[in-house]
């Protein structure tokens, strides 16, 4: 992310989405959300995120030895990259429009969906190519071309009206563009537990000038109003 910020990217990509330094890395990740570069980050290809009991799955230590969630040192929300404050959380879809088997879990960190499975990609040999499936990954890498897709048409929007532009016209939005062009508005989409904002539409992204929208980030926007949401209803229960 440092490197990426020296060279003036528009669109950052890590396609890992489990297990980091969020101490040592976040500083560089707040830069480029102060900047207004759109920060993609893959779902890990994981059933236990925010909710333990969804399953057992397994985690590694720096060894390659497999530890279980529950013998994680913490299990801080800052643990998780792909839950880190204003970064782009891409699940994956199968060839059906469905969500990959091994990450279909209701979790609200999910912002969006891309292809992840049975996609034509490079592997083991550059000159080598076959149909595969990278899962949280691949859809990453392809949401983050989608996106410079609607940078090289509206060259004028910055990264957070591309950002905008890709949530208010995701599948599961029923009025797509013609919603409100406050930086508000983002929380009156429909979002829900298992994909986000919904998959990625690249024709109304193409067809939707992003002008209409704020410079805001409505991720980061969305991420700080869900903690605020949580800590006023933990304060109500407390009181």
């Amino acid at each position: 992310v440092r490197l990426a910020l020296e060279d003036g990217v528009d669109i950052i990509s890590i396609p890992a989405g489990g297990l980091s330094y969020f101490d040592k890395q976040y500083p560089y990740i707040l830069e480029a959300l102060r900047r207004g570069i759109p920060l993609i980050v893959s779902h890990a290809n994981s059933r236990v995120r925010m909710n333990e009991a969804a399953s057992i799955d397994m985690y590694h230590d720096p060894d390659n030895k497999p530890i279980e969630y529950g013998s994680l040192p913490t299990s801080s929300i800052t643990d998780e990259i792909c839950y880190w404050p204003g970064m782009v959380t891409v699940q994956a879809l199968n060839e059906e429009g469905g969500l990959q088997s091994y990450s279909d879990i209701d979790d609200p960190g999910t912002d969006i969906c891309a292809p992840g499975e049975n996609i034509w990609m490079q592997f083991n040999d550059w000159g080598y190519f076959e149909a595969r499936n990278g899962g949280c990954s691949t859809a990453a890498t392809a949401a983050a071309g989608y996106l410079a897709l609607a940078m090289d048409k509206w060259p004028e929007a910055t990264g957070n009206q591309i950002l905008q532009l890709m949530v208010h016209t995701a599948a599961n939005q029923a009025e797509k563009s013609t919603i409100g062009k406050d930086a508000a508005s983002v929380t009156r989409l429909t979002k829900d537990m298992y994909t986000g904002f919904g998959a990625l539409d690249v024709g109304s992204m193409i067809d939707t000038d992003p002008s209409i929208y704020p410079d805001v980030n409505p991720i980061l926007y969305m991420d700080l109003y869900r903690e605020v949401a949580f800590a006023d209803a933990n304060n109500s229960l407390d009181e």
